[in-house]
């Protein structure tokens, strides 16, 4: 069984609001950044500052770019990590890469660095 999330702490960095600060449940967290999308600009984003604390003590700090669309949509903190460490491993391709440039980007990474990051993505529910 996955380690789980006790809490998340996100900081608004820019935009309305900046430097307001929650703390609490994943799905707390997520449901403020809905009301912060509501202010994010039309084109573009505000940057919010995020740290996750699993059960286990361990911390995960990382930064979401919330858009205006993330008030209807929402956002998943816990899909925004799995999609940055599934793409350090080499198994989450953006659209904007092609396949040739994601293979030569994974490959120039260390092997720490992405045995680091599957091992995460072993150990944590995320």
């Amino acid at each position: 069984m996955k380690i789980g999330i006790k809490k998340v702490v996100a900081r608004k960095i820019e935009g309305v609001a900046a430097g307001d600060r929650i703390e609490g449940t994943l799905e707390r967290v997520e449901e403020q950044l809905k009301q912060w999308a509501q202010f994010a600009p039309t084109a573009g984003y505000d940057k919010v500052a995020f740290e996750i604390e699993f059960e286990d003590g361990t911390r995960h700090e990382g930064r979401i770019d919330v858009k205006r669309k993330y008030a209807e949509d929402g956002y998943s903190i816990r899909g925004h990590v799995r999609d940055y460490l599934e793409f350090l491993i080499g198994e989450n391709r953006p659209a904007h890469m092609s396949e040739v440039s994601y293979r030569q980007y994974v490959e120039r990474r260390p092997s720490e660095m992405i045995e680091r990051a599957r091992a995460f993505l072993d150990r944590y529910d995320v």
